[in-house]
């Protein structure tokens, strides 16, 4: 299968291939003769979006194409603009008149619960929903985010067609790295604790299992529960707004009635729940979340069930032997390809600089260490004029760090602080504010955060990056703690995708210093654990060519 000159050739609307596009889009039509799944590492700049696009065309298949968020499909959009978009309910606004009236979503229509309406039609008569639904389902190309992907091709089929259109040949998965989360995450059973205590849910450290064969003795009366508030929030139409009969329930019948559909929906999945092992109970105050522990109890007959083929990408993959791992890929059904990083070397240098080995013990003279030497490097003639990230692992380090920093500008009486921290009030409403600042203000601010490894690409404005703290997971979450326990036929496979992880973690952060070709930004990493990680774990080539020792200052 050749592949043309142009992408243009292709209708694609780009006049050339970027350095190593052709070669790569070949060796993945290559590895598709053979292999299911093809797992692409292809760091940025190697116009992934395009590579994926022209594969799917030259095999002549309709594609779904995956990303972690809704702001990544709107992101998409800009580099394929001849693909199209659909986002869950919650995202549209119901066009019915009564629903209308108090702002209500798609997500709470009476279609939603497989009532019939006259908005349900593709463009011009459709809703934004289905107007967006039924543009995908006619397109070769549909981008959706993983939560919405897993739910739609898992539906028997979509209304008014007589089968599931996203159920395709081939499936490109974008950002895999995140892949298995997010189909953890969309099968996750959530109960409100509550609710669950007024149908006798088993009590604290309860196993899987109970809840399973809690929720078969228990539906009959959950679904007279659900039937006496439907006949409050339903007309005889079995509507929830009816034009016919002038029907419209109080926002208070409203709200339990979807409480208890909601209830009735999570006791029907542990129903239907096939397999317990490896699932783990996670409480709170508030929820009781039954969740698998790995990805391989469910990744096939959630999302990769529906496609012939799956291309699996990323500019940070990790580790692809312990990602096929974890979403359940055949051993002799996959394959891996490394795409080079076209990036000047000498623009991306990392400097290995152990100042200290940071852990829980990590003391005040630790933390007085690593801040003195975080202000060095940031005082040095060709970085006292940059923007900076230090990324930190945590909140709590974030104010260790901070607070050292600030009390040395303010005792150097400098013009103004540099330094800047993101709290953990605000979530990513604050990760947002951090980036807009880095983005935006012309002076040389250095933001401390522990959430910026990833989702940050403003080309031309940072100039460094200091990793202070290998961002190993946080093993006071009980999820975390039964991964890294986790033994397959005696082999510690728990402990090295905790390290893989944290590795890839530390990869990912040093790629958001360079965004383009002529871009310039090196990392400092004074984190004295991490050459022992660097050492036993899988670390791709475009990030082992630039690695090298710093040499202490004297």
């Amino acid at each position: 299968m050749q592949t043309p000159e142009t992408p243009r050739d292709l209708g694609l609307p780009f006049d050339a291939w970027r350095p190593g596009q052709r070669d790569t889009v070949e060796a993945i039509l290559t590895a598709f003769q053979e292999y299911k799944y093809v797992l692409l590492t292809a760091p940025t700049g190697s116009g992934k979006t395009l590579v994926a696009s022209a594969v799917q065309r030259l095999l002549g298949v309709e594609s779904v194409y995956t990303v972690h968020t809704k702001q990544l499909q709107e992101q998409c959009l800009k580099t394929m603009d001849w693909a199209k978009v659909v986002t869950g309910r919650s995202n549209h606004m119901c066009e019915l008149d009564q629903l209308k009236a108090i702002n209500a979503t798609a997500e709470n229509a009476p279609c939603a619960q497989g009532a019939d309406c006259e908005y349900i039609a593709p463009a011009p008569d459709g809703c934004s929903y289905y107007r967006a639904l039924y543009a995908a389902a006619d397109s070769p190309q549909a981008v959706l985010n993983y939560a919405y992907a897993t739910r739609i091709v898992r539906a028997k089929g979509i209304r008014k067609m007589t089968r599931n259109p996203f159920r395709r040949d081939l499936l490109v998965c974008d950002e895999g790295d995140l892949a298995e989360q997010a189909i953890i995450d969309a099968v996750t059973v959530t109960l409100n604790r509550q609710t669950a205590k007024t149908f006798d849910a088993p009590r604290y450290n309860a196993s899987v299992q109970d809840f399973v064969t809690w929720a078969k003795d228990v539906r009959m009366r959950v679904v007279g529960w659900l039937q006496t508030r439907s006949g409050k929030a339903l007309c005889d139409h079995a509507s929830v707004h009816c034009k016919e009969c002038d029907h419209s329930p109080s926002s208070t019948v409203l709200k339990d009635y979807r409480s208890a559909q909601s209830f009735m929906d999570t006791v029907n999945m542990l129903n239907n729940m096939p397999d317990t092992d490896d699932w783990v109970v996670i409480e709170d105050k508030y929820f009781i979340r039954i969740r698998p522990v790995w990805g391989w109890a469910v990744a096939q007959k959630t999302l990769f069930f529906a496609f012939k083929q799956a291309l699996i990408m990323s500019a940070t993959l990790g580790d692809p032997k312990i990602l096929a791992r974890k979403l359940a890929l055949p051993d002799d059904e996959w394959v891996h390809i490394e795409v080079p990083s076209y990036f000047p070397k000498e623009n991306r240098p990392v400097f290995y600089w152990p100042v200290e080995k940071v852990n829980r013990k990590t003391d005040s003279e630790g933390w007085d260490h690593l801040a003195a030497a975080i202000s060095w490097l940031a005082e040095q003639d060709g970085l006292q004029r940059k923007k900076g990230i230090i990324h930190t692992g945590s909140f709590r380090i974030t104010r260790e760090l901070f607070v050292r920093l600030l009390e040395k500008e303010i005792n150097a009486d400098k013009p103004f602080i540099r330094y800047i921290m993101q709290t953990q009030e605000g979530g990513s409403a604050r990760k947002e504010t951090m980036i807009e600042i880095l983005q935006t203000d012309r002076r040389p601010m250095i933001v401390l955060s522990p959430s910026l490894a990833t989702g940050v690409d403003i080309p031309y404005e940072i100039g460094f990056q200091v990793i202070a703290k290998v961002p190993y997971a946080d093993l006071s979450d009980p999820v975390v703690r039964a991964r890294k326990d986790y033994h397959v036929a005696g082999v510690p496979f728990g402990r090295q995708s905790y390290d893989a992880d944290a590795l890839n973690t530390v990869i990912q952060a040093c790629g958001r210093a360079v965004r383009a070709p002529d871009d310039k930004g090196v990392t400092f990493i004074l984190d004295g654990n991490f050459h022992a990680l660097y050492q036993r774990g899988y670390v791709p080539t475009h990030f082992r060519e630039v690695f090298k020792w710093f040499k202490e200052r004297g």
